[in-house]
């Protein structure tokens, strides 16, 4: 089924470089003074209708190439322009080369998409001064590598300062205020005459306003450096990034279910603070898989994130990988079941040759080889 074309818009307001496709529709939603719906059809998403906010969050990660001429067609802007507005810039590296584009109508959904994806499904990390100063936000907070601000040097954010909340653009412009509908009281119900009900309201705090740490640490800077040139690898060399991106995450999931605070030589104190938090609670309930990096229904921690990729980038960086992970990673005995739920086996087998012996240590041999047999059964798309 063919879509019309829309109609040229005489104005229209001109996105950042690296900003977020929703992020730049509510910048021209406040400029038209006009509903999220009606301008998102204005600029040929499309996504007019019931439930904009999650439609748009939705094509904030992914569009097509259709809509991306759509665009071109209302705004002048130019293809390659409106798809960097959204994950798509990031597939080399960061998304599955087998990621099947969205039908033209309904637009794959975040759990469709993104399950075992780099990304976040529908939450994002921000920065207060970005978001005080800009009232836009970046695509890169969509993803949880991103956990420091280079503009402003300091840590993301990962909640409302108020209510504590993850902060969710599908809800509203970050301009506008927390969106996250809190506890707001309780009301006579109708159905039930002498009964109650309670009732919420959006929190309305002013995100700008949130705390934001002062990155001090050099080699966390490093860390992040390194991961973002990954992330902006170019096509020619995104098996080799997307491959690095691998070794880092299954090195971050050894920093974080066995790493110690003193693998922290040297962090800011903020970033310390948070790690040594969750190493009590983790070492509290051993048997539980309490670190939703991937796929996690809020935004990990940009704090404890900071953590496990500043150790995990030590690792990588390393000459000789297995003598800097002889401090982390425990030796062989009781704990050998424990890692083998606490990792992904899929990334043991697919992270790089130069860390077989390591995988091989850390969820046993058997389990190692009956990963790579299972793997290798599996038919590809």
């Amino acid at each position: 089924m063919s879509v019309a074309m829309p109609r040229r818009m005489a104005l229209v307001e001109l996105p950042l470089p690296d900003e977020a496709l929703l992020s730049w529709v509510d910048h021209n939603t406040a400029a038209l003074g006009l509903t999220r719906s009606r301008t998102a059809t204005a600029l040929g998403l499309m996504a007019a209708g019931p439930s904009t906010g999650l439609r748009l969050q939705n094509l904030t990660h992914w569009i097509s190439d259709a809509t991306a001429a759509r665009i071109q067609a209302a705004t002048g802007i130019q293809r390659a322009a409106s798809l960097s507005l959204t994950l798509r810039r990031y597939q080399p590296a960061a998304l599955r080369a087998d990621v099947p584009p969205p039908d033209e109508l309904r637009p794959v959904s975040p759990q469709g998409m993104l399950s075992g994806q780099f990304v976040y499904r529908q939450f994002i990390t921000y920065c207060p001064t970005c978001v005080r100063e800009q009232g836009r936000w970046s695509i890169a907070w969509h993803l949880p590598w991103t956990f420091t601000c280079p503009r402003h040097h300091c840590y993301l954010a990962g909640v409302c300062p108020a209510c504590q909340n993850a902060v969710a653009p599908s809800r509203g412009p970050l301009t506008s205020g927390c969106t996250a509908p809190i506890p707001a009281g309780s009301r006579p119900t109708r159905r039930h005459p002498g009964h109650t009900e309670g009732y919420t309201r959006r929190c309305g705090a002013d995100l700008g306003t949130a705390h934001a740490v002062a990155v001090e640490d050099t080699r966390v800077s490093a860390a992040q450096q390194y991961v973002n040139n990954l992330l902006d690898a170019p096509t020619r060399c995104g098996a080799a990034a997307r491959q690095a991106l691998i070794d880092v995450r299954t090195m971050m999931a050894v920093a974080l279910r066995f790493g110690r605070l003193e693998h922290l030589k040297d962090a800011d104190p903020a970033v310390c603070s948070r790690f040594n938090e969750f190493t009590t609670r983790r070492d509290g309930l051993p048997h539980a898989y309490i670190y939703g990096v991937w796929g996690a229904r809020a935004p990990f921690d940009p704090l404890l994130m900071a953590a496990g990729v500043r150790i995990a980038h030590l690792m990588v960086t390393s000459p000789d990988p297995s003598a800097v992970l002889a401090s982390v990673l425990p030796c062989d005995g009781p704990q050998r079941r424990e890692r083998s739920f606490a990792f992904d086996r899929t990334d043991w087998v697919q992270v790089s040759p130069r860390y077989e012996q390591l995988a091989r240590r850390a969820i046993g041999i058997r389990a190692y080889e009956a990963c790579v047999r299972k793997v290798a059964s599996t038919p590809t798309t």
